[in-house]
Order: C-alpha cells, then sequence, then structure tokens
C-alpha cells in the first residue's frame, strides 16, 4: 500500500514522462537538453499568461477608476469600485477548491480566457447603449465575474505547474520571476491606461482593453496545446465522486492538519497586516504639503525593492522561509521604531529592508505551497492564502479606525510593535518545530 507521499511522487514523475515520449533512437545525454528545452518553453508560456493577464487587469482597473474620478456625478461610486476589484480574493477558496475539483481541465481553462474577453465585449456595448451610472454598475458587477473567472483559471494552472517544475529550488526561481514580471507588468498596464486616458476617447481605450484580454486568450490557448499531457496525467486525480462542500471542509481541515504550513499560512498574513498599515502610520506622523511626496517615495521604494527580492530569490538557495519572516518581521520592528523617535529619513532605509524581505519570502511561500500540497487540494489551499492575504489589511483597517480615536499615534506605534514580537516569536516556534521534525 503506498503512502500518500509516494503517490504523489508517482504522480510528479508520470507527469514529467508526459511531457515527452523518449525516442528509442537517442540517448539519454541527447534528450535531456531537448526535453529541457520543451520544460522551458512551457514555464515562458505560464509566465506570459501570468503577465498578460496582470496587464490587462490592471489596465481596465486604470481606466475605470479614472472616468470614475473624472466626473463628478460618479465619484461616489469609487468605494463600489474598490469593492469590486478586492471582492474575488475573498472568493479564492471557493474557486480555487472548484478548480481541484474539475474535470476536463483545458477545456474550462480556455472557457474562462473567452468568457472574460467576451465580459469586456459586453462592458463595451453597455457604455454603447447606456448612460454613465449604469455603465459604471455593470462594468463593477462584470469585473468582479472576469476576476473571478482569471482566478479560476490561474487555479487550474497550478497543477501544471506542479507536475511541470518537482524541483524545489528551480520552482523558487520561477516562482520569482513569475512575480517580478507580474509586479511590473501590473505596473506597466497602470501606467500606460494613465498615459492612454488623456489621449484616446473611452471606446477606444475598451477596444485596446478586448484586445488585451485577446492576448490572454492567445496565450491560453497555447498553454491548451503545449500542456495536454500534463492536463491528462493530472485529471487522473480528479476522477471521482465530486462533493464541493466536502472538499472545501478537506482542504481547510489541511491547514490545520498540517501545523507548519498552517503557521507560516498564519505568518504570511500578519506580513501583509504590516505592510497594509505602513502608508496609514506614516500619514499619521507627517504634516503638511510633504505628505503626499513622502507617501510616493515610500510606495516607490517598497515596489523596486520588494521585485528585486523576486528575481533575487532562486539565488538564494540555502536561506530557509523562517529566516526571511525573521528578516521581515526585525525589520519592521525598526521601521516602526524609528518612526516612534520621528527618524523618518532612517526609517526610509527599513521601507527598502522589509520590501526586499516581503520580495524575497512570497514566491518562496509559494513554491513550498505548490511542491508540498497534494495535487487534488492545491487550487483550495492557494485560495485560503489569498484570502487570507486580503483578509488581513481589511482587518487592520477596522483596527486602526477603533484605535485612532482613543490612541496617540505613539501607543498605536507600540500596539504594533507587540504585535510585531509576538510574530517574530511564532516565527521561532515554526522554525524550530520544521527543525526538531528534520532531524528527527
Amino acid at each position: 500500500m503506498k503512502s500518500k507521499r509516494q503517490a504523489e511522487i508517482d504522480m510528479v514523475e508520470k507527469g514529467r514522462i508526459a511531457l515527452e515520449s523518449k525516442p528509442k533512437a537517442e540517448s539519454k545525454s541527447e534528450l535531456e537538453p531537448k526535453i529541457q528545452s520543451k520544460i522551458n518553453q512551457k514555464i515562458a508560456l505560464l509566465i506570459g499568461f501570468n503577465a498578460s493577464s496582470s496587464f490587462a487587469d490592471s489596465f481596465f482597473y486604470l481606466v475605470l477608476l479614472s472616468f470614475v474620478t473624472q466626473e463628478i456625478n460618479l465619484k461616489n461610486m469609487i468605494p463600489f469600485l474598490s469593492i469590486s476589484e478586492t471582492l474575488p480574493f475573498f472568493l479564492s477558496v471557493f474557486i480555487g477548491t472548484l478548480a481541484d475539483r474539475t474535470r476536463r481541465k483545458s477545456k474550462y481553462l480556455f472557457v474562462s480566457s473567452a468568457m472574460r474577453m467576451g465580459i469586456y465585449m459586453g462592458i463595451l456595448f453597455v457604455y454603447w447603449q447606456s448612460n454613465q451610472f449604469i455603465f459604471v454598475v455593470v462594468a463593477c458587477v462584470l469585473n468582479v465575474v472576469s476576476d473571478s473567472f482569471g482566478k479560476y483559471g490561474g487555479s487550474l494552472l497550478l497543477p501544471v505547474i506542479k507536475l511541470l517544475i518537482p524541483d524545489q529550488e528551480k520552482m523558487e526561481r520561477v516562482q520569482g520571476l513569475n512575480s517580478a514580471v507580474g509586479q511590473i507588468c501590473s505596473i506597466a498596464g497602470t501606467l500606460i491606461g494613465g498615459f492612454l486616458f488623456t489621449r484616446i476617447t473611452l471606446t477606444g481605450l475598451l477596444i485596446i482593453n478586448i484586445g488585451l484580454f485577446s492576448l490572454v486568450l492567445f496565450m491560453t490557448l497555447g498553454i491548451v496545446y503545449r500542456c495536454q499531457k500534463i492536463v491528462e496525467t493530472i485529471e487522473v486525480a480528479t476522477v471521482g465522486e465530486f462533493n464541493f462542500l466536502g472538499e472545501l471542509k478537506s482542504t481547510i481541515r489541511l491547514v490545520f492538519k498540517n501545523k507548519k504550513l498552517g503557521r507560516e499560512l498564519f505568518l504570511i498574513a500578519i506580513t501583509n497586516l504590516l505592510l497594509s498599515l505602513t502608508l496609514p502610520i506614516v500619514s499619521l506622523l507627517s504634516s503638511g504639503e510633504t505628505v503626499s511626496g513622502q507617501l510616493s517615495l515610500i510606495q516607490t521604494i517598497q515596489i523596486i525593492f520588494m521585485i528585486l527580492g523576486s528575481i533575487l530569490t532562486g539565488t538564494l538557495k540555502r536561506v530557509s522561509l523562517t529566516s526571511l519572516f525573521l528578516a521581515f518581521f526585525g525589520t519592521y520592528f525598526m521601521f516602526l521604531l524609528s518612526l516612534m523617535f520621528d527618524r523618518l529619513t532612517i526609517s526610509l532605509a527599513f521601507v527598502a529592508l522589509f520590501s526586499l524581505s516581503l520580495g524575497l519570502l512570497t514566491p518562496k511561500f509559494m513554491a513550498s505551497i505548490i511542491s508540498t500540497v497534494a495535487v487534488k487540494n492545491i487550487g483550495g489551499f492557494m485560495g485560503i492564502m489569498n484570502t487570507l492575504i486580503m483578509f488581513a489589511p481589511f482587518v487592520n483597517s477596522l483596527l486602526l479606525q477603533l484605535l485612532i480615536p482613543i490612541v496617540t499615534v505613539k501607543t498605536l506605534i507600540i500596539i504594533y510593535l507587540l504585535l510585531t514580537i509576538m510574530a517574530v516569536g511564532l516565527a521561532l516556534i515554526t522554525g524550530a518545530t520544521a527543525t526538531k521534525k528534520n532531524l528527527n
């Protein structure tokens, strides 16, 4: 009777074998570079899919936000637009669980991308046929549907990535590159959308947006064609009776069963909670006309060093997740401490350091999940992570609204310093548990 881990290893090996049938006429040494070349092409397609999707998403959001902002009678729709952008993240656990149990994954991956392109055609049609208010309402609702399809398609691809890259170190490099390219394309989409908004009509921008999602569909077709054999291997794992609630409970139970992964998931949530504190706490301490410039500078530093961290992920092979968690919480602690003593200039150095730590940490954690979690649960588990990542800043926002009226800024900083110390303790416990398990 095979163990679950052995069964998982067997599936990975089958996926590797399915990448390319071995010609008898060629030796192993001659065949290996060809197989590796084809694997790299598939990886490039997957990164291209994420990049094009990130660019298109940020482009549309910026265009719609700019349109709502410039129209005086539509400015009260800005919160509704923000909700439409964040709601799919809260639904990630359900979307991921559904993707885990989806059969004929190639078909539904194509359908999800085709539906997204069709949705943005529908938004253009609504703009032509209705008034501005109805257009914005429909665009926000359909944007939720489109982003949900996008997350569904991304979840369908997670098992493909797992079988395509069984090596942990290579997985970290790929996830780092994927994260960096995704962030760069997201920023590019925002900048280009803003640049074109003042130069092209909204109709023209919506047509460009449809073209961008056509590119996403084209990338999807490439993945479906190139990775068909891997998908067929994954299909074996989804055979059986489908019970959505049962699968959802199983995935959530997995978080509590695997204590190490559960603790790391909680630590990731805390890192995002603290990250969402950065700009509000600086704005509370700053005053006058310099506030806007200071916040822009901090955002720029964060983006640059998070991207740099993502790029460098594959070069730090021996650095553990625990070390990166400790690096983040340690540098964030120093950031808060420097703010407490009114050393804003010094705090910028710590912004760079904790952003770099987070840039290194996130791809490494993603690679750890993909390599560790079983194929049948990977989408749901990643969905739980995405949900927690979005839920943590939401909790922090409520906490700030509760605390700001009743405590001083210095007291507020002390509260978050204590939270950071608690996070350091949890990271040490997680690391010690992992070390003890490896020794045993």
